[in-house]
């Protein structure tokens, strides 16, 4: 159909494509045949991407999610809103002669068997060298010219040696799906109206469905609205996410000249009120512990709760002043006398995470159990708010990976069930069809 020369241009810059014109004789009429080759952008296609299972959030729930729904012949994918996968783990590479894990860095309240466990595979711990974290705790306290003190700690608390949680994401869990994890792709809708579908809108636009939906993203995403669901969510699971707590936080790490400082240490200030089990932390620990080839001296921080609330709006320069002048008091000025570098990585700021991980003020616990149910069995929860085996273990990389896992494991039981069930129903036909045969 032909089209008025200025509307044929508008429609031709608007789908981005080239136009091809070839004209042809038959029976003396000339026909005018129009071949449109045309690379139609995201946002102006139709097209839905089809998969047994979708997954929103590429961290370590969604990843390990993914890893044991593929293994079991599902076909899944993994939508992470930003451009690395991992979610609140990752590495840095560059600023000291080892790798540093920017979000999640130890393994605690757990040991490297947990590694296995993940995957399904003991022999991954093996081959991934971890140290037992032994070092004692110090604190300064200003009173009376200032003075140290000493703790013991017997928490079960280990380090990576010569290798990151990001590294056992990337080479242990993302590795089988790495096809299927879509970066980019931040949710903005989430559909869940039709009783045999779930369909995911991304801001830009693009359409996933699926039999089943894993939520994994932080739960700030959640508390904040960020993703739209229709029909809403049922009232307890926003009664149970206004109950619940994203903290804010950053890590610091800075490079010095010589190592002048304790492994493990943190400055005596008065806490806030009693918010039962919100985290309240500023620690600064060794980060080269365990590291057996390492010329350098790097010191990590971490800063979580109401105590991070001063620190997540100054410029990362700000945040390493403040720390310095703290530490200049405890060590007589070697903390400016030696520094060299700093990074820091402010999780609050980052706009598809917004803080550390999850605290449910004055240990009001009952909204885990609300997010571990899935919802009319399509909607699954899973992350480091919803541990498995334990109800004061949120806040962990393993606990996040091991939710993703128990998600995967539900949808691979119901699918079973379901099969079962169509089994015996066949098995019930075919046995009354010979009945009434024989009568």
């Amino acid at each position: 159909k032909r089209l008025p020369e200025q509307q044929r241009a508008h429609s031709a810059l608007r789908l981005n494509m080239t136009t091809t014109t070839v004209v042809t004789q038959k029976d003396t009429k000339t026909r005018l045949i129009t071949i449109i080759m045309s690379k139609v952008d995201a946002e102006d296609s139709d097209e839905i991407n089809r998969c047994d299972v979708l997954i929103i959030g590429g961290g370590a729930a969604g990843l390990t999610a993914a890893h044991h729904l593929q293994k079991n012949g599902f076909t899944v994918a993994v939508l992470e809103a930003s451009s690395t996968l991992g979610g609140r783990v990752r590495k840095l590479t560059g600023f000291a002669d080892f790798e540093i894990d920017l979000g999640g860095e130890w393994i605690q309240v757990a040991t490297p068997a947990v590694l296995g466990e993940i995957v399904d595979d003991a022999s991954v711990v093996e081959k991934i060298e971890t140290v037992r974290y032994n070092a004692p705790y110090w604190e300064w306290r200003d009173e009376g010219g200032g003075h140290w003190s000493k703790e013991e700690d017997d928490e079960r608390l280990y380090k990576f040696v010569g290798y990151t949680w990001y590294d056992f994401l990337n080479d242990h869990v993302a590795e089988p799906v790495r096809d299927q994890i879509v970066l980019n792709a931040a949710v903005a809708e989430v559909d869940w109206s039709d009783a045999g579908a779930v369909q995911a809108t991304t801001m830009d636009g693009r359409k996933w469905t699926a039999n089943k939906l894993v939520v994994t993203v932080p739960l700030s995403i959640l508390k904040e609205r960020k993703i739209s669901f229709k029909p809403a969510l049922p009232k307890k699971y926003s009664r149970a996410l206004r109950a619940s707590v994203f903290q804010p936080g950053l890590k610091v790490f800075m490079k010095f000249k010589a190592k002048f400082y304790k492994p493990t240490f943190w400055f005596a200030r008065d806490e806030p009120g009693d918010v039962g089990s919100l985290e309240n932390d500023c620690y600064f620990y060794d980060a080269t512990y365990g590291q057996e080839e390492t010329d350098n001296h790097v010191l990590g921080c971490f800063i979580v709760g109401e105590l991070a609330t001063p620190y997540v709006e100054l410029t990362d320069e700000e945040i390493v002043q403040k720390l310095l002048r703290d530490m200049d008091k405890a060590y007589d000025g070697q903390a400016t006398a030696n520094f060299i570098d700093y990074y820091v990585e402010n999780w609050s700021q980052q706009s598809h995470i917004g803080g550390t991980y999850s605290a449910f003020p004055n240990n009001q616990i009952w909204p885990i159990n609300v997010f571990r149910k899935p919802l009319k069995n399509r909607l699954y929860f899973a992350g480091e708010a919803v541990p498995v085996d334990s109800d004061y273990e949120w806040g962990f990389v393993h606990g996040a990976a091991l939710s993703g896992k128990e998600a995967a494991r539900k949808i691979i039981a119901a699918k079973e069930n379901q099969e079962n069930r169509r089994t015996s129903k066949g098995l019930r036909s075919r046995l009354m069809g010979r009945l009434l045969q024989r009568v």
